[in-house]
């Protein structure tokens, strides 16, 4: 589901999130160059690509409510997507199963990328 703030999520992971992301620049950057194509057809990518993006913007910006809530919806989707994936897969389709890995890759920078009350959150006392 998008946000109002889903295209600045997208903007951001382009201009700032994806450059940082790994050591290469340009059409080396396998963020930019491989990840983004993936994710302009495959609504599970693009959502990691905006948890992702939010992340590191919530990581700068941590009061900013409305950023917070579209990031966290964004990352919902991911786990949604995630485990209707895993329901469906057979132990022959190599291909779902690399999806499912390479988004799995993403979220892994999307839990680095999250400032550090987002990544422990309050517990709450019964």
């Amino acid at each position: 589901m998008l946000t109002p703030s889903s295209g600045l999520l997208l903007s951001y992971y382009i201009t700032e999130t994806g450059p940082t992301m790994t050591t290469s620049s340009g059409s080396g950057n396998a963020c930019l160059s491989s990840v983004l194509p993936i994710a302009y057809i495959d609504d599970l990518v693009m959502h990691g690509v905006m948890a992702i993006g939010g992340a590191h913007l919530c990581s700068r910006n941590a009061n900013n409510s409305q950023l917070r809530a579209a990031t966290e919806s964004h990352y919902a989707c991911v786990l949604r997507g995630v485990r209707l994936a895993l329901h469906d897969l057979q132990p022959e389709d190599t291909g779902k199963m690399l999806r499912i890995l390479s988004v799995l890759m993403l979220m892994a920078h999307y839990e680095v990328s999250l400032p550090l009350p987002m990544v422990f959150p309050k517990s709450h006392s019964s």
